[in-house]
């Protein structure tokens, strides 16, 4: 999320994590009042898959199984968002260094929470998704 690594580069993959009951993970930022998609920045040499599926399984204890790609975003760095709806694990275990709590919502309610540009971008095209896909 946000503590930077000698190894970080300035790409970013987050990951929509997408249950059963229709609903969409959210993280909360540690000392901050904004909620993140799971993810972050790449290692030097990681592919895009490579980095989400790291980064989410540090920050959520969840290890991604499959992830569709859904989009991109070139705004301030390179983020690329991924869909998931396929994981192992069905405890979160935070890192609590960068993430406080989380909440599973429905997408529709995601305005009514305070959000970073990436988890409004990721969940805008986590829609468009759900709406093509009929999910």
């Amino acid at each position: 999320m946000r503590i930077h690594k000698k190894e970080d580069i300035d790409i970013i993959s987050k990951g929509v994590f997408y249950n059963s009951d229709k609903k969409v993970l959210l993280l909360k930022v540690t000392d901050d009042v904004v909620y993140d998609l799971p993810g972050g920045h790449l290692h030097f040499g990681e592919s895009i898959e490579q980095g989400l599926y790291r980064e989410c399984l540090e920050e959520t204890g969840l290890k991604v199984k499959s992830a569709e790609k859904i989009g991109e975003s070139h705004r301030e760095k390179p983020r690329h968002f991924f869909f998931v709806e396929k994981w192992l694990g069905d405890k979160i275990v935070l890192q609590l260094e960068e993430v406080s709590k989380y909440k599973w919502i429905n997408i529709e309610d995601s305005g009514e929470y305070s959000l970073t540009k990436a988890a409004e971008e990721g969940l805008t095209l986590a829609q468009e998704y759900i709406n093509l896909n009929n999910l």
